[in-house]
């Protein structure tokens, strides 16, 4: 490619296996997410026993990694017609049971990448397929819920790469973005074999791109016009890279741009918000606010919650099955976005928020354990000392005991209910479940 003089959209990539799932007949009822979440710990089980070889994979295991993308797409596409307001959000950086946590379980269902799908589409070996499916197996419990939905992310870009082309084009055209990724670029080389490193600054992406200096060999032309080109070429002080380092600045521009629209039609086409864990890619899609909507899970990510990072994902499913107080969470935390009316506030109320929720939560546990002493514990003991008592005597007054004893227990039993009601309760049990696993922990260490 000769030296671009300003950044450019580049072609949209996918993998046949991703076209074929894009373009399969979606026949048949969907299935629910929880139905599919357990077929899907079924089919990751079994391939995450595959032999630990290099030998191609089978046939059928691509039949079936194929079926299974396409069971995805129906149950997803389900979620987005249902009349009820689900909560969907999508994210290709965070492991699911981190994402879950620092958006502050406000999504019925996460999106997070199909990982099986992607090693499928890749030269599939045994060894790759085994080591996608246990990297998804880490989340079994989240997975078998239906909360965690690994959607072929690939899919959106084989069916809308000239959105994404159109969208990039759009946003290369305005030089306030363009100008914002270039000061956020950082490129270091040429190296002394002809390679430049770009990255971005606050970026959560691991590997830096790399671009390679090729020079032209001209005693290799041949009569078709055709001419070789040789790469990782000895650095020369006197040759002029300007060229080149100019231009690699405006493939890291075009690719940046290009994969936040990638991941933005990935959030349309499966109905989904997207939740950007990178501060650098945050900061660009401030500046997109025509076509970027903020969401409360979006501030949430920034809030510092680290009781809920502290949980597994078994721990996650298990605090997940209290709906009552994630549902005043929610409610709470709507409330506080809509005192946030500056930028940059929504982050500061969401912190507030849990940091008081938490407070409120050692209250509730010290008011939990008194209740459960004085309202539980001694009338339970004085009931049964009665009931003791009363079996001396006749059928009526044994009834009687037993009734009054039930009786005395009521008011315990429906304040235990309410306590658990309120948003507070999950820090209580968010503890409780983290000290059970760090006992089960530490007695698989000894």
């Amino acid at each position: 490619m000769a030296p671009s003089t300003a950044p450019e959209p580049k072609a949209v990539r996918y993998s046949e296996l991703e076209r074929l799932t894009a373009h399969a007949k979606h026949d048949g009822e969907a299935l629910s997410p929880h139905a599919l979440g357990r077929l899907l710990v079924e089919a990751l089980t079994e391939l995450s026993n595959a032999p630990e070889n290099d030998s191609a994979a089978s046939d059928s295991q691509l039949e079936g990694i194929l079926k299974l993308a396409v069971l995805t797409l129906q149950t997803v596409n389900s979620l987005t017609e249902k009349p009820s307001e689900l909560t969907l959000l999508w994210n290709d950086e965070l492991d699911a049971d981190v994402f879950l946590s620092r958006t502050l379980l406000l999504a019925d269902h996460v999106f997070v990448p199909d990982l099986l799908l992607s090693a499928a589409s890749n030269e599939p070996t045994n060894r790759s397929l085994r080591e996608a499916a246990r990297k998804l197996l880490k989340h079994r419990n989240l997975l078998a819920a239906g909360l965690v939905i690994p959607i072929p992310n690939g899919v959106a870009r084989a069916v809308h790469g000239d959105s994404v082309r159109e969208r990039t084009a759009q946003d290369l055209s305005q030089q306030d973005i363009v100008d914002f990724i270039r000061t956020q670029l950082i490129l270091e080389g040429p190296t002394a074999r002809e390679v430049i490193f770009a990255t971005a600054k606050d970026d959560r992406e691991v590997f830096a791109k790399m671009f390679f200096h090729g020079r032209i060999e001209t005693n290799r032309t041949d009569k078709a016009g055709g001419f070789g080109v040789t790469m990782l070429h000895a650095y020369e002080h006197d040759y002029d890279y300007s060229s080149w380092i100019r231009k690699v600045e405006n493939d890291a521009v075009s690719y940046y741009a290009q994969r936040t629209n990638e991941r933005l039609v990935s959030a349309d086409l499966f109905g989904a918000q997207y939740v950007s864990a990178s501060p650098f890619e945050a900061r660009l899609l401030q500046r997109r606010t025509a076509v970027f909507t903020r969401h409360p899970a979006q501030a949430a990510v920034w809030a510092d919650v680290p009781l809920l990072g502290d949980l597994s994902s078994a721990g996650l499913a298990a605090l997940l099955r209290n709906e009552e107080p994630i549902e005043n969470l929610r409610a709470q935390v709507r409330t506080a976005m809509v005192s946030a009316k500056e930028p940059g506030q929504d982050v500061s109320a969401i912190s507030q928020l849990t940091h008081e929720i938490e407070s409120a939560s050692h209250t509730l546990e010290k008011r939990i354990k008194t209740n459960r002493l004085y309202s539980g514990f001694f009338p339970a003991a004085a009931s049964l000392g009665g009931l003791m008592v009363a079996s001396a005597g006749e059928l009526p007054g044994i009834l009687g005991a037993a009734l009054g004893g039930f009786g005395s227990l009521m008011p315990y039993l429906g304040t235990r209910v309410d306590s658990r009601r309120d948003a507070s309760y999950l820090y209580v049990a968010a503890r409780k479940i983290h000290k059970k696993e760090s006992r089960k922990n530490g007695k698989a260490r000894r």
